[in-house]
This record gives structure tokens, sequence and C-alpha cells, in this order.
């Protein structure tokens, strides 16, 4: 009698953890199956793209006449139709965003052009509500990320982030983002704190695996030791 009320206490400590786990993990299943089914949203029509007035070469040429080094990359690209050139330095580690129709270094990006370029990028029918300046990871946007970031509120629920040195969208993510990362972080993995590792809280995770495979254990010899007669 003391094997079996062994095995109904290592399954009475571990049935809320496998309880968590089975629950998530559907969850994680079906969004995956979901992802791979609905169609993303119509976007907005993107505005007109200016032309680039000054030249990749007179770029270099006059940063060159600055004193800086030769970049690692330059790249071309259009942030809400303005052109911009971003000039991207490895030592120092450092991007410089060049206005592609003055030739001069652009200003970086408040609020109010980060709100108009969410906006901008927003879904159709949708608008960008508020903006917040976000210094530390979180459970949606994680450590790895560019950081600061412009944290903006669409009214479809989602949230955009913008990046307050060269413009661009860093993420899009939808309302059903902030339930997957808490499926995934707080009840699958049990991953306590947004910042780097290591996480501690594995090891809590380690101990309930561990009683788990100890009740399956204790359950199958249970279930397959020869029955024990009275005489």
């Amino acid at each position: 009698m003391r094997s079996r009320r062994l095995h109904k206490l290592l399954a009475l400590v571990v049935c809320v953890p496998c309880l968590l786990w089975g629950l998530s993990g559907a969850l994680l299943a079906w969004k995956n199956w979901a992802r791979d089914t609905q169609k993303p949203p119509s976007g907005k029509p993107p505005p007109p793209e200016q032309p680039f007035v000054v030249s990749a070469a007179q770029v270099l040429t006059q940063l060159q006449a600055q004193g800086r080094p030769q970049p690692q990359k330059l790249e071309w690209r259009h942030v809400v139709g303005a052109p911009r050139y971003l000039v991207q330095y490895e030592s120092p580690k450092e991007v410089v965003v060049i206005d592609g129709e003055t030739g001069q270094i652009a200003p970086p990006i408040d609020d109010r052009e980060a709100l108009r370029i969410a906006d901008a990028a927003a879904p159709l029918g949708s608008q960008a509500l508020a903006v917040a300046f976000q210094s530390e990871p979180s459970l949606v946007y994680l450590a790895g990320f560019e950081l600061p970031v412009y944290r903006v509120a669409i009214s479809d629920g989602s949230e955009i982030y913008v990046s307050p040195r060269t413009g661009e969208v860093i993420l899009r993510a939808d309302r059903m983002a902030w339930w997957i990362r808490s499926a995934y972080f707080g009840l699958h993995v049990w991953r306590v704190g947004s910042g780097p590792g290591p996480y501690r809280s594995y090891l809590v995770l380690l101990v309930f695996a561990v009683g788990l495979v100890a009740a399956a254990t204790s359950g199958l010899w249970l279930a397959l030791r020869p029955s024990q007669r009275r005489g």
C-alpha cells in the first residue's frame, strides 16, 4: 500500500505542471496550424517613394572627408517614402543614416515620426494610437532585439516596434503574440524574467520533470507487477 500511496502523492505533485504543459502545448500547436492557414491582414497602400538625389558614391566621399573609416556595409531604402542610406560601421559599431535627398545625416526618429511610421505599416482599417519609448526587453519584445525602441499601439490591438535609429519597423506583434509568448515562456518552459539568462527557474522545471518520470515509472511498475494474493 505504501507504493500506491507514494504513486498517488507523486501524481498529485505533478498533475498541475502536466496540465499546464498540456494546455500550453495545445495552444502552441494550434497557433502553428492557424498561422499556416490564415491569411495575413492586408496592409495600407505604401506612400509614394521619393527618388535618391545624392548618389551612394557622394555619400561615401562625404563621410570619408569627415574622417570616418571605410564602412562595412551601405544599404538604401525608403522610410515612409523618404530615401535613406544606412551606412554601417564595424569598429566602433554604429549605423549612420543619411538623407538621400540632401546628403546630410538624418536626425534620430522622434516619437511623432515613429507614430507616423507605425501608422503607415499598420493593417488596413487600423491606425496608430500611442507611442512609448521602451528601453528594456519584455515578454513580446525579447532580449537580443534592438534597444531602445519605440512601441506603438495600434487600434486593432497589435503593437509595432520602430527603430529610433533608422525608422525601420523591427517587429509587428498582434494580440495573439502576447498569449503565445505567455504560454511558451510562462506555462511551457517556465522562464522567469525577460533579460538575458541564465534562468534559475529551469531548476524548478527540472524538479517537476523528475517527479513526472518517477510518477510514470511507479505507475507502470504497479500496473505490471504480479498481484499478491493473500493466503
